[in-house]
C-alpha cells in the first residue's frame, strides 16, 4: 500500500500561511493559486516564503508586484541586496533583518 503525504493546504485564492500555520520544515500549499510555501528561519528570525517564486509571494508577470505591508518577519539573505519601491510599512511585532553584508534600498517615486 502506498503512503499518502498531505501538505497543509487551502483552496482560498490569495491566502498565504502565517508563522503560526507552519513549523520549520513544513510545507503549505495554496491549491487555488498553485503556490507552495515554507517557513524559513535565519539568525532566529522566522518568515514565510514562496518556493519557486520571487520569495515575496508576489505574482509573476510583466509587472513586478509586492505587498505594501510586511506582515511577518523577513530576513534578507546574506550577501543579497533588496529593493522596495513606494511606501512600505512593517506591521507591529514584525521585524525585517538586513545582514551586515547586504543592503535594503527603499525608493519612493
Amino acid at each position: 500500500m502506498a503512503n499518502i503525504i498531505r501538505l497543509k493546504r487551502t483552496s482560498v485564492g490569495g491566502r498565504i500561511p502565517t508563522l503560526s500555520d507552519l513549523s520549520l520544515g513544513e510545507l503549505g500549499l495554496n491549491t487555488a493559486d498553485g503556490k507552495l510555501f515554507t517557513r524559513k528561519e535565519v539568525s532566529g528570525v522566522a518568515s514565510i516564503i514562496e518556493l519557486g517564486g520571487d520569495g515575496a509571494g508576489a505574482p509573476s508577470g510583466p509587472v513586478l508586484q509586492a505587498k505594501k505591508v510586511i506582515e511577518s518577519n523577513f530576513a534578507l539573505s546574506a550577501g543579497y541586496n533588496g529593493l522596495s519601491i513606494g511606501t512600505v510599512e512593517i506591521a507591529m511585532g514584525s521585524v525585517v533583518e538586513v545582514p551586515s553584508n547586504s543592503t535594503w534600498t527603499l525608493a519612493e517615486f
